[in-house]
């Protein structure tokens, strides 16, 4: 397939040796533009613990950092990652989620607004 990165989206598959390989649907990078609820998002962050200072950032590539000064230890670090999201895009704090990475520096993050 030639060793890029591609996004697909739909019921794409390709013909390779007689055989029918699907390919992924899509790749998650930063926001998702289509979400199953009215208005969800899906975030890819890279959680950096002990920082000095509390931050969120959105990089040029569209991914994004999130800089906390909580350890961690015991989720301290997850819940001030999602009070900082929640003010961040204006929701409640039940709003925001850990799907996925919850004991991980990267994470999936639900969004509901």
């Amino acid at each position: 397939m030639g060793g890029k990165d591609a996004t697909f989206s739909g019921e794409l598959a390709s013909l390779y040796c007689d055989r029918i390989i699907a390919l992924p649907q899509e790749k998650v990078v930063g926001v998702q533009p289509e979400a199953t609820k009215s208005n969800m998002k899906i975030l890819e962050i890279k959680v950096k613990p002990n920082a000095r200072v509390a931050k969120i950032e959105q990089t040029s590539d569209g991914s994004w950092v999130a800089h906390v000064t909580a350890p961690p230890i015991d989720g301290k670090a997850n819940s001030m990652l999602i009070a900082m999201l929640a003010q961040h895009f204006g929701v409640r704090k039940q709003d925001v989620s850990i799907k996925s990475g919850a004991s991980s520096r990267r994470k999936r993050i639900e969004i509901d607004e």
